[in-house]
């Protein structure tokens, strides 16, 4: 039970850290996303986090998530990644990126990869849906849809998603993307 420990301890943090910035009136929800780290949802005063991020990643990178989500909530709904959010960020003690890097995704490894006939990219899914089945690659399609570029999907090799792993976060792990 070390695990929930952990997860509550961080919880709990996380919770000082909106009743410190005058957000009481907001709640954290625990999403399962495996590509998402977080998100800020002004309609229901709600800032989600992944379940997997929490679990897997250090308490820092956790923090930094939530210190964006918390800016945007401060900022509010239409300042986006704009001045006004960078301000807030910074002034919590966050870094004004718009996104987290590829290597900084938190959970299992994804079930399929999609990979383009033409320039050999791949790109990874957890799940593949029919509109998923039909995507082609942007970049050899230039702009206009190509079938002919079409992503050819497998299930993704174990030994595969690890020496990807290694080479982004220079480590190997249980098969988790950081």
């Amino acid at each position: 039970m070390a695990v929930s420990t952990t997860r509550a301890a961080r919880l709990r943090r996380l919770r000082a850290l909106l009743d410190e910035q005058g957000l009481g009136n907001w709640s954290i929800h625990l999403h399962d996303w495996k590509a998402r780290l977080g998100s800020c949802d002004f309609a229901r005063k709600e800032i989600g986090i992944s379940r997997h991020h929490i679990a897997h990643d250090p308490h820092e990178e956790v923090l930094d998530t939530f210190v964006h989500e918390v800016a945007h909530a401060l900022a509010g709904p239409r300042a986006g990644h704009g001045k006004k959010w960078k301000a807030r960020i910074v002034a919590l003690g966050g870094m004004p990126r718009a996104k987290a890097s590829r290597s900084q995704l938190a959970g299992p490894m994804p079930l399929w990869t999609g990979q383009c006939p033409g320039c050999d990219q791949r790109i990874f899914r957890h799940r593949l849906t029919g509109r998923g089945r039909d995507l082609a690659c942007a970049h050899c399609c230039a702009g206009r849809y190509d079938p002919a570029y079409r992503f050819r999907w497998q299930r993704t090799r174990p030994a595969h998603w690890q020496q990807l792993q290694k080479q982004a976060t220079g480590r190997t792990g249980r098969g988790h993307a950081r």
